[in-house]
């Protein structure tokens, strides 16, 4: 399920944030550091994916961070299925 999972986020982030940075620095980025409000790119997630964010979390919900450690927060909690937009 994490392949499953990491490869839902990847393709949201790409979405969201334009560019040609391989998966390996899209899973190191930390979305939080772009000058950008990433609270958006984590409603898409939330949204698409149908996760909630954790109101225990303070760092967005446990959505904030690198986006590998997004991956490992969504990963136990996705039922596998993507929301469609639209």
């Amino acid at each position: 399920m994490h392949a499953k999972t990491q490869k839902a986020v990847l393709a949201i982030f790409r979405e969201c944030y334009p560019g040609d940075d391989t998966d390996a620095e899209i899973l190191a980025t930390d979305p939080n550091e772009y000058d950008m409000d990433p609270s958006m790119f984590y409603e898409v997630v939330e949204d698409r994916m149908g996760v909630p964010q954790d109101p225990k979390n303070e760092y967005f919900g446990g959505y904030g961070g690198p986006i590998r450690d997004l991956v490992a927060f969504l990963t136990p909690k996705w039922d596998g299925t993507l929301n469609d937009e639209g």
